[in-house]
């Protein structure tokens, strides 16, 4: 099972140079949530797994990965590029 606070957590270290302390202080406000976390680590694992696999493949492989339904992947990647 994927622990939801430490990837974030490193994604936004890595992506934004924000300290894991502070990721741990906006979950423990409730600025960030998990399930909000979640859907984006799975869209960029989509993004990034699609690249060399079918759709259907990748999105089978990330509900998996992240203990959800093949619905939810599917309902969470389908947002991606119509959010801006």
């Amino acid at each position: 099972m994927i622990n939801i606070r430490k990837r974030t957590a490193k994604m936004l270290e890595e992506d934004f140079k924000i300290e894991p302390q502070l990721t741990e202080t906006l979950f423990d406000f409730g600025i960030l949530d998990e399930k909000t976390c979640r859907d984006k680590l799975i869209q960029q694992d989509f993004q990034r797994i699609t690249i060399n696999r079918r759709i259907t493949d990748a999105r089978i492989t990330l509900a998996e990965k992240y203990c959800v339904s093949y619905s939810t992947v599917e309902k969470v990647t389908t947002r991606i590029g119509k959010e801006d």
